[in-house]
């Protein structure tokens, strides 16, 4: 027996609506399962000086640069943002814009990817002109309002104009900054709200999980602990807020330890450590101590499904500790605890099944955490959602957006 509920629309506190906005109008591999597909598909592509390919789910389907030849230049980004594949012809045009497109380490990948996120929708967006950019910012801020939200911070915000300048006035967007700053940006000579990234990705085998993967991986921290030092206090330096990619535990070890004889030099500095699926309960409380607000994404407790390919059991188990958090390591949700979604998918339907039912008790949330979290606001709207408790299942029906 279903139960329909009529929830509030929320604030997504970790998102990147310019990033996929702008991918949003390229070609999509994600619904595709096999090579075959994923070929056939590359082969309707029409000439173009380079194509950006979105959704490439690398775990899935195996091709390999010669795979791609016969087709235009070409780049194939994976689901999970953190790694890539071109063809010859791509490659080359990368080069041509300063990007190396053949890192020597997954290190060197990792270092690159804010470079390539930026490359990749500014390229995008350069195609499209500035009509069609608010026509497709305004697409796509379309999907994430019926999807139950009202706003978000965008996490690493990549256009050269105002949010307000381009995005519809009825989304509240918030920009983050990559740190090390892009010098083509036209940024006040104000502190800034900053993103500073410390590991790579489940999805590249690259987080820094001190418990490995199953099968060939490479862990990666980008930064050595003295360089880290030397770059967190120059972020601190510039940030009215310092959001920190961390998703394994050795690299929330390397924030916490460079942070804390930094801290009392800058606490008019909120620090967020952004994801955080494999932090302890002793990093969850010195990070309590320092001050430090978490940003989580309940939607990847299903990490613990998808990655049964790649984590051991016991990592499976530990992914997203939410419970933890709230129950002993006492963060309040809508204080310094905030859920996001990362864009996978956006919206309240995934993050809710995944608070009811996640694959591990200790990653439940009660309904009134995840709206808490989440900065719920009924003034802004509801969304309609089914939620089956027999069946285990969370279902989107038609948004009310009147409120």
């Amino acid at each position: 027996m279903s139960q329909v509920v009529q929830l509030p629309l929320v604030f997504d506190a970790h998102n990147h609506p310019s990033y996929y906005a702008l991918l949003a109008s390229c070609p999509d591999l994600s619904a595709l399962e096999s090579r075959t597909q994923v070929l056939e598909a590359l082969a309707q592509l029409e000439p173009a000086p380079l194509h950006i390919v979105t959704g490439f789910h690398s775990g899935k389907v195996h091709l390999r640069p010669q795979d791609l030849e016969a087709f235009p230049p070409l780049v194939l980004i994976n689901f999970s943002l953190h790694g890539f594949l071109c063809n010859r012809a791509g490659g080359e045009f990368l080069q041509s814009k300063g990007i190396d497109p053949y890192p020597q380490s997954p290190r060197q990948a990792e270092k690159a990817m804010t470079q390539l996120l930026r490359f990749f929708p500014t390229y995008v967006a350069s195609q499209l002109g500035a009509h069609k950019l608010q026509i497709q910012l305004k697409k796509y801020v379309d999907t994430l309002q019926r999807a139950g939200v009202y706003g978000a911070y965008d996490m690493m915000y990549i256009l050269p104009q105002e949010p307000g300048e381009v995005f519809p006035a009825d989304f509240i967007l918030k920009p983050y900054y990559a740190f090390p700053l892009d010098p083509q940006l036209a940024l006040p000579n104000t502190k800034l709200p900053l993103k500073l990234f410390t590991d790579g990705a489940l999805g590249a085998k690259t987080a820094a999980l001190s418990s490995g993967y199953l099968g060939e991986a490479t862990p990666v921290l980008i930064y050595e602990p003295q360089q880290f030092r030397k770059t967190l206090a120059a972020a601190l330096e510039r940030a009215s807020s310092l959001a920190i990619h961390a998703i394994g535990d050795l690299a929330i070890e390397q924030v916490l330890d460079a942070y804390a004889p930094l801290a009392p030099s800058f606490p008019e500095v909120e620090v967020r450590l952004e994801h955080c699926q494999f932090i302890t309960l002793e990093q969850a409380q010195r990070s309590k101590k320092l001050g430090i607000v978490l940003s989580c994404q309940p939607n990847f407790s299903e990490d613990s499904l998808y990655y049964a390919d790649r984590l051991q059991t016991e990592a499976l188990e530990r992914n997203n500790p939410l419970r933890m958090l709230i129950d002993k390591a006492h963060f309040q949700p809508g204080v310094d605890l905030f859920w996001g979604s990362d864009g996978m998918p956006s919206g309240l339907e995934r993050a809710l099944q995944m608070a009811l039912f996640p694959p591990y008790p200790q990653q439940a949330l009660s309904l009134e955490e995840l709206l808490a979290g989440y900065r719920a606001d009924p003034k802004r709207g509801t969304i309609a959602l089914s939620i089956d408790y027999s069946k285990g299942s969370v279902r989107g029906l038609e948004p009310d957006n009147e409120a």
